[in-house]
């Protein structure tokens, strides 16, 4: 009898112990991993963990379960924030350009050269400006490498923090004529309340970019008429969004977080 007592908990623990509630999941991530679990009633739980986006459920008897598993995302302001990464022909050499808007705890760059957009090589450290590696004013830098490859030169910056963490930049290319490529890149990222959106190219007639949250509702539109446009994001709540840029010719999502 005692063993059966036993049992019939359990069993009650494993169904009346499943209430679903709705949750806020602002500045929540999911943890990457996931699975499968059968009850003994045969129904099946499928369960994944990975990605900033809830897209299905699974039914549990009468509870509908939402599908993944919510953890707190910890977000730390970047080191550097970066507001421009550009890179141009001259006479008979590359000039590469960037500017931070803020910098903690930076030691320096590393600028960094590809000609298939894959395998890089280091061109040159470049020591931060900043004060002791602190700084929250614009400053300004740039290096000229005379050393050009046939065809295409992809450039990236590789910072590093003094306690040797480091994060790259987005890529910019050249080609073999040394006309930049299309980039659209957004910075910094994470923001707090404005970015910049970043495109290097031709920028077409009906250039136009949107934000759009993770279950794909367009929160704002942005009008693109300059290689550079101010996106305010005072009024987006904190979590994670898409940026989705589009001009007739070229198209690409940019993901980023709102601090």
């Amino acid at each position: 009898m005692k063993n059966l007592c036993k049992k019939l908990i359990l069993y009650v623990f494993c169904f009346v112990g499943f209430n679903a509630s709705a949750q806020n999941i602002a500045n929540q991530v999911i943890a990457s991993a996931g699975g499968s679990a059968q009850f003994p009633n045969g129904s099946f739980l499928d369960f994944t963990i990975g990605e900033p986006v809830i897209s299905t459920t699974s039914t549990v008897g009468n509870v509908q379960l939402t599908q993944g598993f919510h953890q707190k995302e910890n977000i730390q302001p970047l080191p550097v924030e970066l507001t421009k990464f550009t890179a141009s022909a001259e006479l008979n050499y590359h000039l590469i350009k960037w500017t931070t808007l803020s910098e903690i705890n930076n030691d320096y760059f590393v600028i960094e050269r590809s000609t298939d957009g894959i395998n890089f090589i280091p061109l040159k450290n470049v020591y931060s400006k900043a004060p002791n590696g602190n700084s929250s004013t614009t400053l300004n830098y740039s290096y000229t490498n005379y050393e050009i490859a046939e065809g295409n030169n992809y450039y990236r910056l590789k910072q590093f923090d003094k306690d040797g963490k480091w994060k790259y930049s987005d890529i910019v290319e050249l080609n073999g004529d040394g006309v930049a490529q299309h980039i659209v890149a957004l910075y910094p990222n994470p923001v707090q309340q404005y970015a910049t959106l970043t495109i290097t190219g031709n920028i077409g007639q009906d250039a136009k970019a949107k934000i759009i949250s993770i279950s794909g509702q367009t929160l704002k539109e942005i009008k693109i008429n300059s290689s550079q446009t101010s996106v305010s994001l005072e009024n987006i709540n904190t979590g994670t969004y898409i940026l989705q840029y589009e001009d007739g010719a070229n198209k690409k999502n940019i993901k980023f977080i709102k601090l």
